[in-house]
């Protein structure tokens, strides 16, 4: 068996909309369990969603599946471009572009 997890870390006072945004998304892509770790009483730990395999070909498929999906494609480009995030390219470093999880 493998597993695949999705880590989403919520910003403050965001984590109610993630998580549904998570449960949206698993199912357009047709994920069959509705599995969601989602700790309440910390509510700056990521959301992490499963999914679970039986060998690296199901993986290969399933995901391939989901590159055709158009209704899932657009709700993660739509994700993706709506983020209120502006990068200074002058200032362009990786490690500022990070949400350290410890401190």
């Amino acid at each position: 068996m493998i597993t695949f997890r999705s880590f989403r870390k919520p910003k403050p006072g965001k984590r109610p909309e993630l998580l549904q945004k998570t449960i949206q998304l698993r199912e357009i892509a047709k994920i069959p369990n509705r599995v969601i770790f989602n700790n309440m009483m910390m509510p700056m730990t990521p959301v992490i969603s499963p999914w679970w395999f039986e060998s690296l070909e199901q993986m290969d498929s399933e995901f391939t599946s989901l590159l055709k999906n158009k209704d899932f494609t657009d709700e993660i480009a739509k994700e993706f471009l709506e983020r209120n995030l502006q990068l200074n390219a002058d200032s362009f470093s990786y490690p500022e572009l990070l949400n350290p999880i410890f401190g």
